[in-house]
């Protein structure tokens, strides 16, 4: 899935091929079928993946802040900002999860839209730091 979701980041959706995702995967183009019947199946499973992997991530992060809102400030913007500065697949696989989502069929986009929202409520947090002009985190 890594490898897909690369040249999926790297080309775009409409541009990757099958026979190239297995390439970079090191396995036959036979192989990825049989676990990922088509690219839309291999889309909505990384983006399900993804956004849990992000959930959890975040999540953590924010019970290891406490109840303090600048802590939680803090730890938010740390965390995303180490996941899309220092980790070069983080950035594909962004990209992807934000430009690509919408070629899912409406049941699985929504499925995928609920996981986005609740990413979303985290705003209330950015939104305290907006309000008591929090600019730099951590100064």
């Amino acid at each position: 899935m890594r490898a897909a979701v690369a040249v999926i980041g790297e080309v775009g959706y409409d541009a990757a091929s099958v026979r190239d995702m297995a390439a970079r995967a090191g396995v036959s183009v036979a192989a990825l079928y049989y676990h990922f019947p088509s690219t839309s199946d291999l889309l909505r499973e990384f983006l399900d993946e993804a956004w849990e992997v992000s959930l959890a991530r975040l999540q953590r992060q924010l019970r290891l802040a406490g109840d303090d809102p600048f802590a939680q400030l803090d730890m938010l913007v740390a965390t995303i900002i180490a996941g899309n500065i220092h980790d070069d697949f983080a950035k594909l696989a962004s990209n992807v999860a934000l430009r690509d989502y919408q070629r899912l069929d409406p049941p699985e986009r929504a499925a995928i839209a609920k996981k986005h929202r609740i990413v979303q409520d985290f705003q209330s947090i950015l939104t305290f730091g907006e309000k008591y002009g929090v600019r730099q985190v951590g100064s």
